[in-house]
């Protein structure tokens, strides 16, 4: 992603707009919006700092039988997850990724851990390396 070429917006880009004291309240919250976003994005920001989100890559050996392929982990939050995103799923043993049945995850969520129920489509005795985003609701006050 290339950085916004403006960085500021001031009262003489405006100029052609009605007057009023309402110009520096808008341009103040545009100004402190795009300094953020520009910050963010300067420092690489990830999704676990945008958003309520944890990324967990694991290894497992594959099955075709989807509720042999489990996992567990801690979670970073202590609430139900929303959902997760299936980021990768690759064999590390030289095998073909492509697959011939969408890999699909199961998931529940037990006292602060994420547990992968099964992952189907998945090859027997074939090493993976599995990676997924679990994300949550945002926190409303």
């Amino acid at each position: 992603m290339q950085l916004p070429f403006y960085r500021r917006v001031t009262e003489e880009d405006l100029s052609d707009a009605p007057k009023g004291a309402w110009k520096g309240k808008l341009l103040y919250a545009i100004n402190l919006f795009m300094q953020q976003i520009i910050t963010g994005l300067t420092n690489n920001l990830t999704p676990e700092q945008n958003c309520i989100a944890q990324t967990k890559t694991f290894n497992l050996i594959g099955s075709s039988t989807p509720s042999k392929n489990v996992y567990s982990f801690a979670t970073t939050y202590v609430y139900k997850p929303l959902g997760r995103d299936v980021l990768a799923i690759q064999p590390t043993d030289g095998s073909s990724p492509i697959f011939t049945v969408a890999p699909y995850v199961s998931w529940g969520y037990v006292n602060g851990a994420f547990n992968v129920l099964g992952i189907a489509g998945l090859t027997d005795n074939v090493p993976y390396t599995i990676t997924i985003r679990v994300w949550w609701p945002g926190v409303v006050n």
